[in-house]
């Protein structure tokens, strides 16, 4: 099992707000992660982090995967898509998505989370990002509110390959 936190280093991070609050613009990669102590103690291989906040896939096989993000701001609409790159597929791949929404009459910030699970046949090298759909979002990225995980199920061969 393999979850993934908020970055320890989240202080020097460009658009950290305080208090595990971050503005994640649309499109981009929820990249604030870190790998939750007790899994480096793993005598598993597990994924691992990238730089720019992708969870790289080492070992082909059914993963179940989980998102969740806690969103605070003021939009009514709150939505994020896991994507997954490779060598290949071209662009990017949509494997879960989640949205929600909590229409107000005022303009307030909202705390609201979106949770999302499946299970998901990965390939080694596989890359996958949490991004955003619906314009610019602040979210609490502590670790108890906003993370994402893998937990390997099985091997497995490529259901694409030909025997």
């Amino acid at each position: 099992m393999v979850p993934y936190k908020l970055s320890r280093l989240c202080n020097d991070w460009p658009h950290f707000s305080g208090n595990g609050l971050v503005r994640v613009a649309h499109g981009a990669a929820h990249d604030v992660w870190y790998p939750a102590p007790w899994t480096s103690a793993s005598p598993h291989p597990r994924p691992t982090l990238t730089r720019n906040g992708h969870v790289r896939v080492h070992h082909t096989g059914v993963y179940l995967v989980y998102v969740q993000i806690y969103y605070l701001d003021s939009h009514d609409v709150i939505s994020w898509v896991l994507h997954r790159t490779n060598a290949d597929i071209d662009g990017r791949e949509t494997l879960l998505q989640c949205a929600q929404s909590s229409h107000s009459t005022e303009s307030m910030d909202k705390p609201n989370s979106c949770f999302s699970a499946s299970a998901l046949f990965l390939k080694a090298d596989d890359r996958l990002a949490v991004r955003n759909t619906g314009g610019d979002r602040h979210s609490l990225m502590q670790p108890e509110k906003s993370f994402i995980g893998l937990v390997k199920l099985a091997d497995a061969e490529d259901p694409t390959e030909e025997f």
